[in-house]
Parts: structure tokens; C-alpha cells; sequence
């Protein structure tokens, strides 16, 4: 092949390449991404899944208005618009431990879960469900609600069985599970003084409310910890001996 020849080749080849590249950029919107339809599997893993994320949303709210507890244990503080639990009752540490509020919570779910789900939207499938088994973790990731829930889904000849759901929180209750019991250990040593400078430097946005009872009731606003769009609060009372020396 002679010299010409080869040049013209070569001319061609980068031409094709110009007009390959060109139409690349001229179609590549125009060129619908391709969207697989989801398994039956997966709708139903979805759908089971969305009831946890909204069980467990209500119920990690109950338990921050409740100070750790979803059901209220005797005595607690009661006012008419809310009811909160005594993590300190006249020298007495209440405070539950983060096992105690990990088995609220899965109890809750367990009790729960059946009754926010209807498997009747799946109309072409059999959807036989098995026995609820919970288990909650706390720790400094957030909370994450696992559950073994056996579902034996049936179409036609086909059956597949699913078991494993989860989902997670972005709650960091092992932070404020600490932070309240050093508001109860702060008052424990000094049962008539609130520290408002200790308060300051805690980690949560702390306020606090006393009555005449001697009850103070205090709400920690932990920002990092979420419900959606909205911060997390989380409340308790703390009973006190606060006569005429005490120190707010």
C-alpha cells in the first residue's frame, strides 16, 4: 500500500471516530436509562420494611417523650399535656439502661408490625406470614430494628420465602442515654442545686421547667439525631428536694 493510500485510511478512521463521538453527545439524552421492574421479592421486602421505618419512627418518639420508656412505670410525672417518666425520684437513679429501651422497642415492633401491614395490596400474590422475632441495637451508629418475620409468597407454581428485614435510625440514643444519667448523677451529689453551666456544656441543647412539687422536668434537643426533617427531643423529670436553699 502506498503512502497515499495509508494517509486517506487514516483520514477515514479519525473521521468515523469525529462522527462516532458527535453522536454519542447528540443522543445521549435522548437515550432513556433502563429501569427494571421489581421482583415480587422486592416489592414485598420493600413494603415490609416501610411498616418497620414507620413503627419505629413512633415508637423512638414515644420513648423520648417518655424518658426512655414507651409504657410509663409508677411513679411518673403527669401534667395535662404530657406525661413523662421520674429518671431520678428523690435520690433513686432511674435511668433505664440502653438494654431496657432496646427491649421496649422490639417488643413494640413485634406487637405492631402484623397490624400496619395488609399483603391484600399484593392481589396476584399468596402471602402466608409466620411468628415476629425483634431485635433492637443501640449503639453509636443509631438505632437498627431487625426482624425475623417468615413470609411464604406464592404465584401460580412459585413459592419463595423471605424472613429478613431491617431498617435504620439516625437516633443516637446511646448519647443521650448518657447525658441524662449525668443529670441524674450531677443532682444525685448536689440534690438541691441545678448547674447550669454543667448543663451548658453537655452535648445536647438542654432547657429545663421547674414545678412546685419540686419536679424538673428537662428536654434535651439532640440535632444529630433525626424523625424525618425534625431534631429529636427527648424528655424526663427529675423529682427533687428543692426548698428555700436550693440554687436554680
Amino acid at each position: 500500500m502506498n503512502k497515499r493510500a495509508q494517509v486517506t485510511i487514516f483520514v477515514i478512521i479519525a473521521i468515523l471516530l469525529v462522527v462516532s463521538v458527535a453522536m454519542i453527545f447528540l443522543f445521549r439524552d435522548r437515550i432513556s436509562p433502563i429501569i427494571f421492574p421489581q421482583s415480587n421479592e422486592q416489592k414485598v421486602k420493600s413494603y415490609v420494611e416501610s411498616c418497620i421505618k414507620d413503627e419505629g419512627n413512633f415508637a423512638l418518639f414515644v420513648l423520648g417523650i417518655r424518658g426512655g420508656h414507651i409504657k410509663l412505670q409508677e411513679p411518673y410525672f403527669s401534667t395535662n399535656n404530657f406525661n413523662t417518666s421520674y429518671l431520678y425520684y428523690y435520690g433513686e437513679n432511674r435511668v433505664p439502661s440502653l438494654a431496657d429501651m432496646e427491649k421496649e422497642l422490639s417488643s413494640v415492633i413485634t406487637e405492631n408490625l402484623e397490624y400496619c401491614t395488609n399483603f391484600s395490596i399484593f392481589p396476584d400474590l399468596s402471602i402466608q406470614p409466620g411468628d415476629i422475632s425483634t431485635e433492637t441495637t443501640i449503639n453509636e451508629n443509631g438505632v437498627k430494628i431487625s426482624v425475623q418475620w417468615p413470609l411464604v409468597i406464592s404465584k401460580g407454581d412459585n413459592t419463595i420465602q423471605l424472613q429478613d428485614f431491617s431498617a435504620e435510625f439516625p437516633i443516637y440514643l446511646d448519647i443521650i442515654q448518657k447525658q441524662a444519667t449525668s443529670i441524674v448523677l450531677m443532682e444525685q451529689a448536689h440534690p438541691e442545686t441545678i448547674d447550669n453551666i454543667y448543663l451548658l456544656n453537655l452535648y445536647s441543647n438542654i432547657t429545663f421547667t421547674t414545678y412546685p412539687d419540686g419536679t424538673v422536668v428537662y428536654i434535651l434537643r439532640d440535632s444529630f439525631s433525626r424523625i424525618g426533617d425534625a431534631p429529636y427531643f427527648f424528655l424526663f423529670a427529675n423529682k427533687l428536694n428543692l426548698g428555700s436553699n436550693s440554687t436554680i
